[in-house]
């Protein structure tokens, strides 16, 4: 007879427990979901098209760089690239943000493994 209470182990089931409570403890410092919150996090009145701007990190570290195009709803950010800073004379406004991170909390300096591991969570 088969107890059909007892179910299949689930593979890498502490791996997803470990991330998710990581998920829960955090707090987002900043979302992106519409224009208001964008002009709200860089605290600037409005973002206009055909232009990039660019942001520091706190301590200097990283360049975020946000892409307006031309014809997008104002403020809408079209492009989001994240760099290491470097001793270039691009022109920066500075962010109360210790480090950039996607949703996902995907971030500069991650290891392919790193990368793949948290892969995983995404698509399951």
């Amino acid at each position: 007879m088969i107890d059909k209470r007892i179910s299949s182990p689930e593979p890498d089931k502490d791996l997803r427990e470990k991330y998710q409570a990581q998920r829960t403890t955090k707090s987002s410092t900043c979302l992106f979901d519409n224009p208001e919150s964008a002009t709200s996090v860089l605290k600037v009145k409005r973002l206009d098209g055909d232009t990039i701007y660019y942001f520091n990190s706190q301590y200097q570290k990283q360049i975020l760089g946000v892409t307006i195009h031309p014809g997008d709803v104002y403020s809408q950010v079209s492009i989001f690239q994240v760099k290491y800073a470097t001793s270039s004379k691009t022109k920066t406004t500075p962010l109360a943000i210790d480090h950039f991170a996607t949703e996902k909390d995907i971030k500069l300096g991650w290891t392919k493994s790193k990368w793949f591991q948290n892969l995983a969570f995404v698509i399951r």
